[in-house]
């Protein structure tokens, strides 16, 4: 396995060679270098878990934002709603739930 990634490595390196043009200046990069032991192995998963829990909490923490502007709207159109209502009248009549199933049947 380990000649397989050094071979691939060779011909990445090889490739970019080829693509030099003279007089251009080309973006310089560096290969991954294989990891010696389980503490980098340890290190660079932990770097991994940190991003992917910060990326998370702040997608949370938009998504909290979004949610209380969206319940400060609604409450705010039911207050506007309830305030622009006509008060019941009172030629209706108000009955009471009792009578009012008993009425239906």
């Amino acid at each position: 396995v380990r000649f397989h990634a050094l071979a691939a490595i060779a011909d990445i390196e090889t490739a970019v060679r080829r693509l030099v043009v003279p007089g251009v200046k080309r973006m310089r990069f560096h290969l991954p270098k294989p990891l010696h032991g389980w503490r980098e192995f340890i290190r660079e998963v932990g770097i991994l878990v940190i991003g992917v829990l910060t990326a998370l909490s702040a997608e949370q923490m938009v998504e909290t934002l979004r949610w209380r502007r969206e319940v400060q709207q609604a409450c705010r159109a039911l207050r506007q709603e309830i305030a622009n209502n006509d008060p019941p009248r009172a030629s209706t009549p108000v009955l009471p739930a009792r009578r009012m199933v008993a009425s239906a049947s």
